[in-house]
Formats: C-alpha cells, sequence, structure tokens
C-alpha cells in the first residue's frame, strides 16, 4: 500500500503553490548533502524494501539534483512500497528537477502506467506542483485508462493547475466524451471547475459547457482558490495534503492517503 502525504483541513482554501527557482531555495550545507547522498546509495542498496523506503524519506528533505536524481532512479524499483516513496518524495520536493523527472516518468515509464495506483499517484505528484507546463500532459488520453483513480487524478490534477488552460482543458473533456463515461466523473469535475472558476453548475456536463460558451471570453483565474463548500473543501484539502491543524509534527509523506472519500 502506498503511503503518500495527503491530508485535510477543513477551515482553510488550499494555497496557490508554486515551484521556485534554484536561487530561491535555502542553500545546502556541502558536508550535509554528501552525507546525505552516502546514506541514499547505501540505503538504496539494501535487500530490504522498507530500508529503501526509509533512505528515501529519511532524505527527501534535501531539495537538491543530486539526491532527486538518485529518488527518480528508485521508481525503478521493484517494490511498489519503494516507487510509492519515492513518488511521494518528488511530489513534495520543491526544485525544478524533481517536477522535470516526473514529467519524464509519465512520458516514458511504461511499467508505471499498466499499475493503476502508481500511474496515479504519479500524475498526483506532477499535478502538486501546480505548473501549467503539466496541463497538457494531464489531459493527454484522459479515458485510456479507465481506473476511477487514475482518471480522478488526472481531472482533480488540471482543478490543481490554476491558469485557464486547465478550465477549457476539463471543458473540452466534457465536450468531447460520451455522458456514460463521465457519469461516474461528474463530481470529480465540478469539484476541479469549482476551485478554478468559483461558479458550481452541478454534475451537468450540459450546463458547464454552456456557462462555459457564455464567460469563456472573459474568464480570468484567481491566483487563490474560492473556499468551497464544507464537504468538497475537506476532500480537496485532504486529496492535496493541505493539512493545518491536523498532522502537525508529521513528515508529509508519512500521512495517511484517504483521497476524495467525501467526496
Amino acid at each position: 500500500m502506498l503511503h503518500l502525504a495527503l491530508a485535510a483541513s477543513l477551515l482553510l482554501p488550499a494555497p496557490a503553490l508554486s515551484c521556485p527557482q534554484d536561487d530561491e531555495l535555502p542553500p545546502i550545507d556541502p558536508k550535509v548533502l554528501e552525507a546525505a547522498i552516502v546514506d541514499l546509495d547505501a540505503g538504496l542498496k539494501s535487500k530490504l524494501a522498507e530500508e529503501r523506503s526509509a533512505a528515501i524519506l529519511r532524505n527527501s528533505e534535501l531539495d537538491h539534483p543530486e539526491i532527486i536524481e538518485r529518488i527518480h532512479g528508485a521508481l525503478k524499483d521493484d517494490s511498489s512500497e519503494v516507487v510509492g516513496q519515492a513518488l511521494g518524495a518528488l511530489r513534495w520536493m520543491q526544485h525544478p528537477e524533481a517536477l522535470e523527472r516526473l514529467h519524464r516518468s509519465l512520458r516514458k515509464d511504461k511499467r508505471i502506467q499498466k499499475q493503476p495506483e502508481l500511474l496515479a499517484s504519479l500524475l498526483q505528484a506532477v499535478a502538486q506542483h501546480q505548473d501549467p507546463s503539466s496541463v497538457e500532459l494531464l489531459e493527454d488520453d484522459v479515458f485510456k485508462n479507465t481506473h476511477r483513480d487514475v482518471v480522478r487524478a488526472r481531472i482533480l490534477g488540471l482543478g490543481h493547475i490554476r491558469t485557464t488552460d486547465s478550465v477549457e482543458a476539463l471543458i473540452g473533456l466534457l465536450k468531447k466524451t460520451d455522458s456514460r463515461k463521465l457519469k461516474p466523473h461528474m463530481e470529480s469535475f465540478r469539484v476541479s471547475l469549482m476551485v478554478l472558476t468559483g461558479a458550481d453548475h452541478g454534475l451537468a456536463s450540459s450546463a458547464w459547457i454552456a456557462w462555459w460558451n457564455d464567460n469563456k471570453k472573459k474568464l480570468e483565474v484567481s491566483a487563490v482558490a474560492p473556499l468551497l463548500p464544507k464537504k468538497e473543501q475537506a476532500s480537496w484539502n485532504r486529496y492535496w495534503g493541505y493539512d493545518y491543524d491536523m498532522g502537525r509534527g508529521r513528515k508529509r509523506e508519512e500521512r495517511g492517503n484517504d483521497p476524495e472519500k467525501d467526496a
């Protein structure tokens, strides 16, 4: 079972995150980095999956390309536990290299593509970075893999990237997808569109499409997400790991993974 960083907040809206540039990240003491590399290399050579996972967790707070390179390499591990831990680390690491590596895996890693739970976690990790460059990858062939968690990760991922391109992508999917395929996922569409636009047109794709036709020329996606109704806000915060009260003192990767159960 994957243990990724997910937790809920019922009180505050999800903040907008962005990947900082290299010069915005705090400097790392070379000795600390060297020690972390030695520890990570040794840990990843362990025959025990739990020790390999622990090595990733111990060193994932260091946002440095050499650490990211090694954690990304762990996506090839035979253990889904280790792969899940690596995805969880790359999800939260803020160096731009982390997102580049996730993009590379989403494009090329055929093994993860065949494992719905890992693929959903990879998509979630990509979208956590909230980078507009991810929109094209998230919307690509959304219903090719029909596993519920995979489709949901793509839809909610688009909702997490605050750009009009995300709205256009979501509406485009509503327009071109058969209503029978859409029905199980309309709550995810609704929540994502609510987060991006502040509007709520329910679970009817036709209502959202009509709204889009009336508003697409003047729509501006605000930098800060609007508050949702309590139930939807709790679900959204839980999925994206926005935790202000309940998980203090725990590392992000140690919090539970309970995506969207309330939705």
